[in-house]
């Protein structure tokens, strides 16, 4: 949208490469979000968990290996797994079919607008962890 709205052109794939790999080479500076990981642990083993995230599988692996919660989860969805991503539902409506978990039974900690409007779409209760 802004390279259009200053008639610049993108190679869409070159970019999003690059993005990648610049955000894998400061990977080691990732932590935990202290307030969400606690939440995790406290449900870990207790109830089915899932990452159903808009990143490439890639990344959201290497994140989750990064702050040590990998192990977590039963299932992870990620953009290789859907094919509309949020606000559109389905990356969250794929974790719960894959949990087999009806959507109105499960909960979403998510830190970003489209996510929100994702899980609302998706008939999920939704936790805006900004506001934790």
């Amino acid at each position: 949208m802004f390279a259009a709205e200053q008639g610049k052109e993108i190679d869409f794939p070159l970019a999003l490469a690059e993005k990648e790999q610049r955000f894998l080479e400061s990977l080691h500076l990732l932590e935990r979000i202290p307030h969400v990981v606690e939440i995790a642990e406290n449900h870990r083993g207790k109830l089915q968990m899932a990452v159903a995230s808009g990143g490439t599988r890639n990344l959201v692996h290497r994140q989750l290996q990064q702050i040590e919660v990998m192990s977590w989860f039963e299932t992870i969805v990620t953009c290789e797994d859907t094919e509309f991503h949020k606000p559109d539902p389905h990356v969250f409506l794929e974790a719960a079919s894959r949990l087999r978990v009806k959507p109105e039974h499960c909960r979403v900690y998510e830190d970003g607008e489209p996510g929100i409007e994702a899980a609302r779409r998706a008939g999920m209760e939704c936790i805006d962890i900004r506001k934790m």
